[in-house]
């Protein structure tokens, strides 16, 4: 008789059970790369990492600044770093897109939270043709008028059609509830008002007080060498002057009291973007590692308490996740899943079941034990090549994390104890004090929220929702 659940080796004549997954082998001693770390004479620091198996090189010029910076012209470190390929003292933007795509290689500017980046990959061969295209775009941009006004109208064209995104909405909506007059909580496309107002001398003034070698920091990874890699970027990026570069501070969000609901309406949909959450931590936080195993446990990969409940057995979703973000300043935890109108509150309801479950029990010894196992192995699978391991220094290096942060990762891991992970869920998990926010239809959804706290329904534009 056929038995599906049984599998025949032929190389050992025996059969396998296929309802029991294999037990794990013995972790492999895996060890992060070595990197050096360096300076140019003008401060400038230098991290590089040496990969020779294939010939290309990564460089990402990472200065600490961004949308946080932004003030109340929202996308103006969007604007600034999106012009420095769109032309220097020497270049056009259609010349250096040109003299890029003859070397085959990529050049990209972008602004996050915290950084602006400048990135350059491309084959180790054209390396002094490529570290001369990126020192110009970095010390001798121009912001030409007519392209900002390229940028902008792209930049207006992503507002419209943010406002139909139920993603975006929500998203948006959930970090001005937590992050409320912090820059981290501003609009992340920007308004009309703001886009239309940027002009380029707010360009060049932001770039003026930011960039700046003192305030930036530099990372090569792949078929280089060291000395030899030192002695070009010297010779382009040598003369860049240091200059003063004074803090920002900002005032830190109140936490919540009680719950509080958002619902951004969305006609018709027949569906809602939910997020559960509240202020979290910044990432270099000393207790980061520990939540971020719980984390895990709770619905941070496919085999999460979450994803188990919600979608294998309510059926509810697709996909369900919580994450842990933390910023340079501050953080926040979160739980995102996209539901039906019918089981909205049901789903909302899990959700809170499951933050309550994780902070009043220990967790069992066996997941506890395959989260750390998928942690360690994802992370050595997440280092295998050179823009990976830039990736990895990015972070430590921009969020001032320790020095041996990759090198004692997995170790931290596997140090972790259910104590820990209670103990975390407890002092940072907060169900009863969470920003309950979602974007779908107002009329269908809020009038069966108004148990889990105070409602609140905007539109798409952040004003008053009346129905």
């Amino acid at each position: 008789m056929k038995n599906d659940k049984l599998i025949f080796s032929m190389s050992n004549n025996t059969l396998f059970n296929r309802t029991k997954p294999p037990a794990p082998e013995p972790e492999s001693p895996v060890q992060f790369p070595e990197w050096h770390e360096t300076q140019l004479s003008n401060g400038l620091k230098v991290l590089i990492y040496e990969e020779h198996s294939i010939p290309t090189v990564l460089l990402k010029l990472i200065t600490k600044t961004g949308s946080i910076h932004d003030n109340d012209l929202y996308q103006l470190a969007g604007f600034t770093y999106t012009l420095l390929t769109h032309g220097t003292t020497s270049r056009s933007a259609t010349q250096i897109a040109d003299e890029i795509d003859f070397y085959g290689a990529t050049l990209s500017s972008s602004a996050g939270f915290d950084k602006g980046t400048v990135s350059l990959n491309m084959m180790t061969k054209y390396l002094d043709e490529g570290l001369d295209l990126m020192a110009d775009v970095v010390l001798n941009p121009t912001f030409p008028e007519s392209e900002l006004e390229f940028v902008r109208a792209q930049a207006l064209s992503r507002l419209k059609a943010s406002y139909a995104e139920a993603d975006h909405l929500a998203s948006d909506a959930f970090n001005k509830s937590v992050y409320q007059s912090h820059p981290y909580g501003n609009p992340s496309a920007g308004t009309e008002a703001s886009l239309q107002a940027i002009q380029t001398a707010d360009v060049k003034a932001f770039y003026e007080k930011y960039a700046a070698p003192n305030n930036a920091f530099l990372i090569v990874a792949g078929d280089v060498r060291i000395d030899d890699i030192v002695e070009k970027l010297e010779a382009r990026f040598g003369a860049w002057q240091p200059k003063p570069v004074e803090p920002v501070s900002y005032p830190t969000p109140s936490e919540s009291n009680a719950n509080k609901v958002t619902v951004v309406h969305k006609d018709g949909a027949v569906q809602s973007t939910i997020y559960v959450g509240h202020l979290g931590f910044k990432r270099n936080h000393p207790d980061y590692i520990a939540f971020s195993v719980m984390n895990m446990i709770l619905g941070g990969y496919f085999g999460s308490r979450l994803n188990l409940n919600i979608r294998e057995q309510k059926g509810f979703t697709y996909s369900i996740h919580s994450t842990l973000e933390g910023n340079k300043e501050l953080g926040d935890f979160y739980v995102t899943v996209k539901v039906r109108n019918e089981v909205t509150r049901e789903a909302i309801q899990e959700i809170m079941t499951e933050l309550e479950k994780i902070r009043s029990e220990k967790v069992t010894e066996a997941e506890l034990e395959a989260v750390k196992q998928y942690m360690t192995g994802m992370f050595v699978i997440r280092n295998e090549s050179p823009a990976a391991i830039a990736s990895r220094l990015l972070v430590t290096e921009l969020y001032d994390l320790p020095k041996d942060y990759n090198q004692t990762y997995s170790q931290k891991v596997r140090a972790v104890t259910s104590d820990d992970v209670l103990a975390v869920a407890q002092k940072y998990l907060h169900p009863a004090n969470a920003y309950i926010v979602l974007s779908g239809d107002a009329k269908a959804v809020a009038p069966s929220l108004s148990d889990f706290g105070e409602v609140s329904c905007l539109d798409a534009m952040g004003n008053k929702f009346e129905g």
